[in-house]
């Protein structure tokens, strides 16, 4: 096959059986097919990497590995590709605006980089972009590339009526590429380790799907009490060998450590004021508020707890990795106040917390609530990035499956594509990992943050009101994967 200018400009083939090889358009493919329909054409795609890729799609004389094949219609192959470039774009994009809340949040950027491109809001397109900005450099490149991805995968949405909305506000978020848009970036000083000493009493509020795995591992601390205001939850920490207590404040009396794991700020100054948790602490004593808030909320928490007692410290110390890291210990902590809590205090807190996950210091009281806000940024988008992208290949014609599979080995693989993608492509997940009520509230409290510091986030307010719509449908307590069930309205499943 001649390569030439125009899709429309194609040679007769006379051979049974042609292979087209490189990277050509669906649109291309179609012409080649409707001016030689007495030929069987296979199409062998390369794709974007730094070894070889290949996918191919239509008839050829000898079978080709089920890893690679798409299917005998030779447009699955290009149109593979189309879709691979959009959710490197989204994640590209996603990135952007993560980076840019995050800056303006005055974080550590070197430990937070790190901390998120591990997690859950982890992806290779935010490696690429992260790394760079964070070392000056621009990111001009990624940008227009992830543009004109975004260009390609709008006009063949157009062609088959998909709608895509997180590809047209990206596509046009990313507007004039600049030469350098981090704006500014802000260094962290290095997290001091001192060492831990186990507390006298621990007290943990909050014995819900996250914070019951977690008051489990607590288990082997001298005294461990916990309390929830759910007979259930209290109930099952008492099935699994803990002490109980009847209320907040018996629960905290005289503890050394009290963990936190309430839905937000307001339940948490609720526990502590109202309820009298604060007031029967130990002398000394460390909370540790382990739920996501804004910033400017968990300061003024702070504010009110002084104000009643000098002598607590409070840490905010919100998680990320969802049930299964929980009961294993394997949770993302981002802390915030750990460095500049009275040694002893924080000995005692980092011994609770070792116990639980990863310590990720980020600064002074507020850092960790911002940057789980950056976390939860970043994996709420993803949440839509995947499930936009999977019922796009599933409206395409493309195996869902094989799809996902191809997408994980290359510039679109993220977190959340290999474990929430899973999910979408099995149905929902019961009971589910995190359900989408937790990204009501989350995305909710990302996009106020960002309007309060006047940092545009287009990407984030769409993907809320996504997930406000799903729960107005009366998905909130389902998985939150269940947002893909938004094109299934349109008549999209991606089950398979």
């Amino acid at each position: 096959m001649t390569h030439t200018q125009s899709p429309k400009d194609v040679l007769e083939l006379r051979a049974k059986y042609a292979v087209v090889v490189g990277m050509p358009t669906v649109e291309r493919v179609q012409h080649i097919h409707a001016v030689n329909p007495q030929t069987h054409v296979g199409v062998i795609v390369l794709l974007p990497s730094s070894g070889l890729r290949v996918v191919a799609s239509g008839i050829f004389a000898r079978p080709l590995p089920k890893s690679i094949f798409l299917g005998e219609d030779q447009t699955l192959a290009p149109a593979y590709a189309v879709v691979e470039g959009a959710l490197a774009a989204l994640n590209t994009s996603v990135a952007r605006e993560a980076y840019t809340l995050a800056v303006e949040g005055g974080l550590d950027m070197r430990t937070l980089s790190e901390a998120l491109g591990s997690g859950a809001g982890g992806s290779a397109a935010f490696n690429a972009l992260w790394g760079p900005l964070l070392s000056g450099e621009s990111a001009e490149t990624q940008l227009r590339n992830a543009a004109e991805a975004l260009s390609s995968a709008l006009a063949l949405a157009g062609e088959i009526r998909f709608y895509a909305p997180l590809m047209a506000l990206a596509r046009q978020s990313l507007g004039p590429v600049t030469p350098n848009p981090t704006v500014k970036r802000k260094e962290g000083k290095a997290a001091k380790h001192p060492e831990s000493q186990e507390p006298s009493k621990v007290a943990f509020i909050g014995l819900g799907s996250m914070g019951l795995p977690m008051a489990k591992r607590l288990h082997a601390l001298p005294e461990v009490v916990g309390y929830d205001v759910s007979p259930g939850g209290r109930e099952a920490f008492k099935e699994s060998g803990g002490r109980v207590a009847d209320s907040a404040a018996e629960c905290a009396s005289e503890a050394e450590v009290l963990v936190l794991m309430v839905v937000n700020v307001a339940q948490a100054e609720d526990v502590l004021l109202a309820s009298g948790a604060l007031t029967a602490l130990a002398p000394g004593a460390c909370v540790l508020f382990m739920a996501t808030g804004a910033p400017g909320d968990v300061l003024r928490m702070q504010e009110r707890l002084t104000a009643v007692r000098t002598d607590v410290t409070l840490l905010d110390v919100p998680v990320s990795g969802g049930t299964p890291r929980a009961a294993s210990g394997e949770l993302t902590l981002f802390c915030g106040g750990l460095d500049s809590a009275p040694p002893e205090t924080a000995a005692k807190a980092r011994a609770v917390l070792h116990r639980l996950g990863s310590i990720v210091s980020l600064g002074a009281v507020g850092a960790g609530s911002a940057a789980k806000l950056s976390n939860q940024h970043l994996a709420g988008c993803g949440i839509s990035s995947v499930a936009e992208t999977l019922a796009f290949a599933t409206a395409l014609g493309l195996p869902g499956r094989l799809t996902r599979e191809l997408l994980l080995q290359g510039p679109a693989r993220s977190w959340m594509l290999g474990h929430r993608g899973g999910n979408m492509l099995a149905g929902l997940r019961q009971p589910p990992t995190s359900a989408i009520t937790i990204f009501v509230k989350d995305m909710g409290i990302v996009v106020g943050e960002a309007t309060r510091r006047n940092v545009p986030v287009s990407l984030a307010a769409m993907v809320q009101q996504q997930f406000v719509f799903c729960a107005s449908l009366g998905w909130d307590r389902d998985d939150d994967s269940g947002l893909v069930r938004i094109w299934e309205l349109a008549g999209i499943d991606v089950r398979c």
